[in-house]
């Protein structure tokens, strides 16, 4: 087991999946599309169902052949990393799928080909006692073929058995869609797979939807498929009831029990200030291309400063930034219909610039946290993973205490998109509504008691969102899940105010989503030098990120490896894994980790490594040396490096393993070439510590980019955080708590 992972054992599948196995049976008998609802509990092992059915439970379904086709869509990379985990046993497997001949044999139950062996079984009986005894991946019985954009089918490798599999044998497979756009043909070749299986649980990026949505559509509901949902937000996300697909619903396990829901309001003022807002920007909404723009920014960060818990300008905030750039841009391109919104930014300025509008939810927050029962663990909701820090440090202030003692004493402050991460609490506290997935991070946490923060108008939204929920899990059938749903409908009805103009019932608008306009061009005319061209990054969770063209962002290697490249926004494909530290969301996470490292765990080998640069900064400053003629020197040496390497060493860049030589040949002639006298014993010394330095902190980068993907699979528990603090220091913990793993889903330029 990969501690730093957390890989799952085989029996932690099986209990994962077994719920689903009704569900299908009911599918492939009835040749029907079934709704599996986890209810606020995913299923983190759904990509696997394929190769349980193929390797584990082979016969189990009798109306299943034993090797048929499924298309799984969509295959995100953490499917990709289960598929590859060696949980299978070659032999164990044969003999499953042995004793399910036998028995269809002995029924007379059989299917066409269920007597054929796949190659993979030809191939294993005739190598037998080399793989007998080993685990393998899933992929190594499977293949997954990716079907590309216009319909054709790219067979994937299969390690290990593929090298023995026999040639004229069946060649089992999965079928998934390939990363970015696909075709009418695409959709075509998934929906016609012997089985379906479609994962929605907490899918929000628009082309991942896009692509379930197609092959729904394409497949119908008169075969077998089967759709996995954790709430009915999944369901909501995907347009479901326009879809008009007949299904039938299962329930896996049981809804969440929530003993009561409180609400205090704040902000009483709103309904009157969104009158006052819907006035400056209502008639402005559709008129031109631009103005839907900036009235779509303008909204997210009115809904932003009405949010705000921090006593600042709004000037950190991610929705008034954006909204301030794009009319500025606008105010150099069209300046008339840029006039148009100065009622609403002065609105949305004068709102971030009312610090007791802040304070008082704030104050509510902290409030809430302390009227909780002493000794129960609290999870406290914040929009961002700054106003999350900012929560946690008054909190700390209030009770006299430091934010690390905050977080001991079972205080758990954190944003919507981490809550996953956490664990199981008893009382949960929204510092406002922030969208159906606020009611799903509640259920989730299993919380029994429920604060909510709210202002009117959120009351009224989250009101509505609840109620919609429950109706869904009625027609579902869980009862349970629908009397807890009205508990909350219950608690808010009470402050709903009596206006018929809702004026929204959803905060989508907060976070672009598909009919989102992409961000202003830069005008060619401004003349200014200063202005960044902007791009926003969606991921598959449905948040998103928005940064300038030209930031460096830092994704783990396509081709698998544990490594981190950088690239610019516009180089980043669909499915890039993309690291991002949520207290700096501009810093690299390897720059980061560095100076975390450098500080804690490996000082004495980077002081080491500092002295080496400021005694090479000093020679290069004191004598100015050629450094043609140091190249020369070393190829007279017989070190034969391109003049490139020579000037990669003299010019060390801090945050670069590679601008010192690797070898120690290299090492000591590029010193002797420079004319540094120091002792041969004292050089050697440095050498050894800045390679050993390198080592670790490539180690150390492996390791700790395996703990996130652990996270990123909610298999970041307390051990794995243990060892990380005990071998890399509880600097490195933080960062690995403060550093989220997301797959891009799509790219706005």
């Amino acid at each position: 087991m990969d501690v730093f992972q957390g890989n799952p054992s085989l029996t932690e599948v099986d209990d994962a999946l077994k719920p689903f196995l009704d569900g299908l049976s009911h599918a492939v008998t009835h040749r029907c599309l079934v709704v599996i609802h986890t209810l606020w509990q995913p299923v983190r092992f759904a990509a696997l169902l394929p190769f349980h059915l193929h390797l584990r439970w082979p016969g189990l379904i009798d109306a299943l052949p034993l090797t048929v086709t499924c298309a799984f869509v969509p295959f995100l990379n953490a499917d990709a990393y289960q598929v590859g985990l060696p949980l299978y046993s070659p032999q164990e497997a044969n003999l499953a799928r042995r004793r399910a001949r036998a028995y269809r044999n002995t029924a007379n139950t059989s299917f066409s080909g269920d007597f054929v062996h796949p190659d993979w079984e030809e191939g294993f009986a005739r190598h037998r006692p080399h793989w007998q005894d080993r685990l393998l991946p899933g992929c190594s019985f499977l293949a997954v073929n990716a079907v590309g954009q216009t319909g054709h089918i790219a067979r994937g490798s299969r390690p290990h058995l593929g090298a023995i599999a026999v040639r004229k044998a069946p060649h089992p497979h999965i079928l998934v869609p390939a990363h970015g756009p696909l075709s009418a043909e695409a959709y075509s070749a998934l929906a016609h797979a012997d089985l379906l299986l479609v994962n929605l649980q907490k899918v929000r990026g628009r082309h991942a939807l896009t692509v379930i949505r197609e092959v729904l559509i394409a497949r119908g509901a008169n075969q077998p498929s089967l759709l996995i949902a954790s709430s009915p937000s999944d369901l909501f996300a995907l347009s479901w009831n326009e879809l008009d697909l007949d299904a039938t619903d299962y329930l896996s396990g049981h809804a969440p029990a929530v003993q009561a829901v409180r609400v205090t309001m704040v902000g009483l003022d709103r309904p009157q200030a969104e009158r006052t807002f819907e006035v400056a920007v209502a008639e402005l909404r559709g008129s031109s291309p631009l103005a839907e723009t900036l009235a779509t920014f303008a909204t997210a960060a009115w809904w932003s400063s009405r949010q705000s818990i921090a006593q600042e300008s709004g000037e950190t905030d991610a929705s008034f930034r954006r909204f301030h750039a794009a009319l500025e841009r606008a105010s150099m391109e069209a300046p008339a219909e840029a006039r148009l919104f100065t009622a609403a930014d002065t609105l949305i300025t004068d709102t971030f610039r009312n610090c007791e509008l802040a304070q008082e939810r704030l104050n509510a927050v902290i409030e809430a946290v302390f009227s909780s029962p002493a000794g129960e663990s609290i999870l406290v909701l914040a929009k961002h993973s700054l106003a999350a820090a900012h929560i946690q440090v008054a909190i700390a202030v209030s009770g006299g205490v430091t934010p690390p003692e905050v977080e001991a004493s079972g205080i758990i402050c954190c944003d919507l998109s981490s809550a996953a991460a956490t664990r199981i609490c008893a009382c949960a506290i929204s510092c406002g509504y922030f969208g159906s997935t606020t009611i799903d991070a509640i259920l989730a946490s299993g919380a029994s008691t429920v604060h909510m923060i709210l202002d009117p108008i959120e009351a009224r939204i989250a009101w509505y969102d609840a109620r919609a929920m429950a109706r869904q899990m009625r027609q579902a059938g869980s009862l349970e899940a629908e009397r807890t749903l009205l508990s909350f409908c219950s608690a808010l009805s009470s402050y709903l105010l009596p206006f018929s103009d809702v004026l929204s019932l959803s905060l989508d608008h907060t976070i672009p989503g598909p009919s989102l306009p992409p961000p202003l061009p830069r005008t060619s005319s401004s003349g200014s030098g200063d202005e960044e061209e902007r791009a926003i990054i969606l991921s598959v969770d449905g948040t998103w990120l928005e940064v300038s063209r030209t930031m460096r962002l830092e994704i783990i290697d396509r081709q698998g490896m544990v490594r981190l490249r950088t690239l610019l926004p516009a180089e980043l494909q669909a499915g890039d894994e993309m690291l991002v530290v949520a207290s700096d969301a501009h810093a690299l996470f390897s720059e980061h980790l560095m100076q975390t490292l450098d500080t804690g765990s490996l000082r004495p080998l980077a002081e080491k490594r500092a002295t080496r640069l400021m005694l090479l900064g000093a020679v290069m400053a004191g004598t100015r040396p050629n450094l043609r003629a140091v190249h020369r020197n070393l190829n007279e040496r017989g070190i034969q490096v391109g003049y490139q390497t020579v000037l990669a060493w003299a010019r060390p860049s801090t945050d670069n393993d590679q601008t010192t030589p690797q070898r120690w040949q290299h090492f000591k002639a590029f010193a002797e070439a420079l004319g540094m006298t120091l002792p041969e014993a004292y050089l050697a010394e440095l050498f050894q510590a800045i390679r050993l330095w390198r080592t670790r902190h490539r180690l150390a980068g492996r390791n700790l980019v395996r703990a996130m993907r652990g996270a990123y699979l909610g298999r970041l528990d307390s051990t794995i955080l243990a060892r990380i603090e005990r071998e890399w220091g509880l600097d490195a913990r933080k960062l690995i708590q403060s550093t989220r793993l997301v797959e891009v889903d799509s790219v706005m330029l």
